[in-house]
């Protein structure tokens, strides 16, 4: 008898179909949480525009794109990207949800613990 044989003759039919379940209710949650961070938004223009108009971009992203994913204390304008600051809430979602929609060489980020470096 193998081991697959064995496993499935101590588990029966019910514990069987319970992995199956928790196999699939495992790749719906997996898939699921592909989710729009901005349900429904489309950035106005694209990156190769908003690196030559940086100020359209922190206007864009003040307005439209920070009340809704939070989590951003400040932003500025740099040299040759947006510089921003992340809040003490955490910066993983918000810049992922950043950079969902815009590229990330127009950005510089500040991350709590390297803004008291500073």
């Amino acid at each position: 008898m193998t081991a697959g044989q064995e496993a499935v003759r101590f588990l029966k039919p019910a514990g069987s179909a319970f992995i199956i379940f928790c196999t699939i209710l495992f790749f719906a949650i997996c898939i699921g949480s592909f989710r729009e961070p901005i349900k429904g938004y489309v950035p106005p223009h694209g990156s190769e525009y908003y690196r030559e108009h940086l100020t359209e971009l922190n206007e864009e992203l003040n307005i439209n794109v920070i009340p809704h994913i939070g989590g951003i204390a400040k932003t500025e304008i740099g040299e040759n990207a947006i510089e921003i600051y992340f809040s003490d809430s955490g910066y993983v979602v918000p810049r992922a949800a950043l950079l969902r929609y815009f590229d990330k060489s127009l950005f510089v980020f500040h991350t709590p613990d390297s803004q008291e470096k500073e």
